[in-house]
């Protein structure tokens, strides 16, 4: 059995994260946790965020100041590390339970 005794948690933490009122609207928000449907002004910097987060650099925030405010950009970056985060945490789990069933 996968101890999941943070799970409850971690669903309030990201409930709030893309639910509640910020700077972004709960819409883009949740595009950018899933990954899928953000403006092209965006895509790069999630689709990066989710796949190779450790490329993320100034350039690549820097470019969208002109677009968006300090806030915002938290915003995506937060929900973008967070949706990433999920799907490596899910997939991770799938594994390990599809091992145990193997046993």
């Amino acid at each position: 059995m996968i101890d999941e005794r943070f799970s409850e948690a971690r669903q309030a933490l990201l409930a709030q994260v893309k639910e509640q009122p910020g700077h972004t609207t709960p819409e883009l928000r949740l595009s950018v946790f899933n990954g899928a449907g953000v403006s092209d002004a965006l895509d790069a910097l999630v689709h990066k965020i989710h796949h190779y987060p450790y490329k993320v650099n100034d350039e690549d925030i820097a470019a969208l100041r002109c677009t968006f405010t300090d806030d915002e950009l938290f915003e995506v970056i937060v929900c973008a590390a967070l949706g990433g985060a999920e799907k490596r945490l899910q997939a991770g789990l799938r594994a390990l339970t599809e091992a145990q069933g193997l046993q």
